[in-house]
């Protein structure tokens, strides 16, 4: 610690270690970097604040402001309301969020009873977090109560299309049976097979085969409205193809 210059650290403070700025605020010092990660701020910005627009180090270290008169001026709101928790610099919401508190009624407490911050903050009530219940089907594969998730896996059937069946509903035994196998559906924006001569093939592969890039081929069916047998037979000119 001989580097850190003598000063009283239990003061507020703002002084330069090297090509260091650093900062003491409530009796803790550290760097500017470190503060402006706890207030959610760019360094350059918090530091800016410091130096050339001379706000206080509580101001400065606010992480919201507001823009009045074409000045920057920092916001005096409930919401960034700064407090310590867990040897952290956070907002007051932040506080309320990380206990697991409601934050409404720690406001209340502070605002219209006139409580301490802290004191409010371990006054509220605790949030109650409701646990999204998800059904879990049950159905008997081969003599055993199996998930119907492990019954589509194991017969080959699409798990959603049975789910959707259950929720029209039909009861989960009869959805397993009714539901599509894997191999017959298609997966959303997979491209199609084109048939032609008795073959079936996607028209990458044909454009591969005939000798046409693919995009002129896809062009041809799709923006000039091109037969598919007029497409693949018709060589590839030099110019711009237009439709005829």
């Amino acid at each position: 610690m001989s580097n850190w210059p003598t000063l009283d650290l239990e003061a507020d403070a703002l002084f330069k270690i090297g090509n260091r700025w650093c900062i003491t605020f409530q009796g803790e010092t550290r760097t500017a970097s470190d503060w402006a990660r706890r207030s959610g701020l760019y360094p350059s910005t918090l530091v800016a604040r410091l130096t050339r627009q001379g706000w206080p180090i509580q101001d400065a270290l606010l992480p919201s402001c507001a823009k009045r008169a074409g000045k920057l001026v920092p916001r005096y709101d409930d919401h960034y309301v700064m407090v310590e928790y867990e040897g952290r610099l956070v907002t007051f919401m932040d506080a309320c969020r990380l206990a697991g508190k409601d934050y409404d009624q720690a406001l209340y407490r502070k605002n219209k009873l006139g409580m301490p911050p802290l004191e409010a903050l371990k006054a509220a009530r605790r949030v109650r977090k409701r646990k999204r219940k998800i059904p879990s089907y049950l159905v008997e594969l081969e003599g055993e109560q199996v998930p119907l998730r492990v019954a589509c896996r194991r017969l080959g059937k699409c798990y959603y299309h049975a789910q959707r069946l259950i929720y029209a509903g039909v009861k989960p035994a009869a959805a397993l049976e009714q539901a599509r196998a894997l191999a017959d559906v298609q997966r959303r924006g997979a491209p199609k097979p084109v048939e032609f001569q008795g073959r079936s093939l996607l028209l990458s592969e044909w454009a591969k085969e005939v000798g046409v890039p693919y995009q002129t081929l896809f062009a041809r069916v799709t923006r000039h409205g091109w037969s598919l047998e007029r497409a693949l037979t018709t060589p590839v000119r030099g110019a711009k193809e237009v439709a005829a």
